[in-house]
């Protein structure tokens, strides 16, 4: 049987890695299946080209020296690729032919990598070839393993879309995204998306949200892995208003003319009564909402709807800066651990188009499009 890359079954960082196969899944995985950070691309590959790669889900290791995404061909699936910045020597996991690996993040050690496991099965599509291979999303797990490859096990055990894992800064707590499956030929793979957490220590799963969100992005935490930050967009479950009643649909209606300038969220860990509250509103579309190792927040934005997106930083007083960004559809995108690098990764616009990695240095206010080598090192245990 034929694999076909995740990637290549749903468009659109809300939902997935995004959160990419796994995007945010408007635009993960479309930046993912939000975002991974979370949606997914429908962008075909020319087959039979092998020089001919997409990417998706893309985030950098602790040390902000190398890239960590995903690169498909159709050919040969999807893989998670470890780019190191200087050298460009490229390096990746190479899955088992039965599962889909992405939306890999490494942790703060640099010991681990979490990341999202997807089994593969036929038919996935009713009206696709039933001898090609998906991934199956509604039974995707999140795992982790050594950063050598090596002690592969899940993290999770249960069915629903799962998307854009990302570590505590401490390494001791995962977060993800997870909703459940819609239709195929839906317009988004997933919906009704909350964070969830898991205690590396013990195992306990907790969920943090319960707000149903149509979209969200990767999670990231601030440091103390007490707050976190995410983008959330269409609640369809408000506090002190049950789920079905029929005043929901009014209530969604004002709040998202109230907010429609913002996706962006941060929120208590363990606290039962949260804010639906977003930030920084009083500018034009934040999303695509970051954090650094210091606790500095990154979104994108507009100041006007007459004014081009920008790359906004928060510092931990409030005081705002901002890059302006190129005249590119960005797919997916992620500030390095240091701060001092933001890449992305450029979303095709016509059939045929290829995506690309770019990373601006924020100091020197430089963007470079990477050029990534054909071949990859295996990374064996």
């Amino acid at each position: 049987m034929n694999r076909t890359p995740a990637a290549s079954l749903v468009k659109s960082n809300l939902t997935a890695f995004p959160s990419l196969f796994g995007t945010s899944c408007r635009v993960l995985f479309c930046s993912l299946l939000f975002i991974m950070g979370g949606c997914m691309s429908n962008t075909a590959m020319p087959v039979n080209d092998t020089s001919a790669f997409s990417y998706a889900a893309i985030s950098f290791t602790p040390d902000s020296q190398k890239l960590v995404f995903n690169r498909c061909q159709e050919s040969d699936s999807c893989y998670i690729h470890i780019l190191d910045l200087k050298t460009k020597a490229l390096s990746y996991y190479r899955s088992p032919a039965d599962q889909e690996w992405y939306a890999a993040k490494i942790s703060p050690s640099g010991e681990q990598v979490v990341f999202v496991m997807a089994p593969m099965t036929s038919g996935y599509l009713p009206k696709e070839d039933k001898n090609r291979l998906y991934s199956d999303f509604g039974n995707a797990q999140i795992a982790i393993m050594d950063a050598n490859g090596s002690n592969v096990r899940l993290l999770t055990h249960s069915k629903g879309y799962k998307m854009a894992p990302n570590f505590s800064w401490s390494g001791k707590k995962v977060i993800f995204a997870q909703g459940d499956m819609r239709k195929p030929g839906s317009k988004t793979i997933a919906s009704h998306l909350d964070a969830y957490e898991i205690d590396l220590e013990n195992g306990h799963i907790q969920r943090l949200t319960n707000f149903r969100f149509f979209q969200m992005g990767r999670p990231s935490y601030l440091p103390g892995d007490k707050q976190f930050v995410v983008d959330g967009d269409g609640p369809s479950k408000f506090p002190g208003i049950a789920e079905n009643d029929i005043s929901t649909i009014d209530i969604l209606r004002a709040f998202e003319k109230k907010h429609r300038n913002s996706q962006f969220y941060i929120f208590n860990v363990g606290t039962e009564a949260q804010a639906l509250e977003p930030k920084f509103d009083q500018l034009k579309g934040a999303k695509s909402s970051m954090a650094d190792a210091q606790g500095n927040l990154y979104f994108r934005a507009q100041p006007s709807s007459a004014d081009r997106v920008k790359l906004y930083r928060s510092d931990t007083k409030g005081s705002l800066d901002s890059w302006e960004l190129p005249n590119m559809q960005l797919w997916f995108s992620e500030i390095s651990p240091n701060g001092r690098l933001f890449a992305v990764i450029s979303r095709a616009v016509y059939p045929g188009d290829l995506n690309s990695i770019h990373v601006f240095d924020l100091a020197g206010g430089k963007w470079e499009e990477i050029s990534l080598p054909a071949d990859a090192n295996p990374i064996k245990p």
